[in-house]
This record gives C-alpha cells, structure tokens and sequence, in this order.
C-alpha cells in the first residue's frame, strides 16, 4: 500500500541472508513487483554478525 500511495518505488535492495544467497527468492520478488519499481534492485553485502559483536563491545565499554 505505501508503495502505491507513493507512485511507485525507485528502487528495491536485499540484503542478509535471502536477499544476499537467494537469487531465486529476489527474482521472484522483482518479477511479482514490477509494475511498482523502476526495475532497479540492488544487493547489499551485510554482516550481521560482526555488526552485533561491534554493538556488544560498545556497550560493554560504556559500562
């Protein structure tokens, strides 16, 4: 719904776990939301689990 209240999307990004490794799953869902998107769709690298590690450091130094 928010998609069409604004005209469309500009783009589509995936990223983590499915959206990194499931070509599949991203081609899927480009193909259902093409008439939303510009066909832009882009894959971002992440790593989750270095983020959280990061964080937790962070907090543990504050304490």
């Amino acid at each position: 719904m928010m998609a069409v209240s604004l005209g469309g999307l500009d783009a589509l990004v995936f990223f983590a776990g499915i959206g990194e490794n499931a070509a599949p799953v991203r081609d899927g869902v480009v193909e259902r939301l093409a008439m939303l998107t510009r066909s832009k769709h882009f894959v971002i690298p992440t790593n989750e689990v270095k983020m959280m590690a990061i964080h937790a450091r962070d907090l543990l130094e504050q304490a």
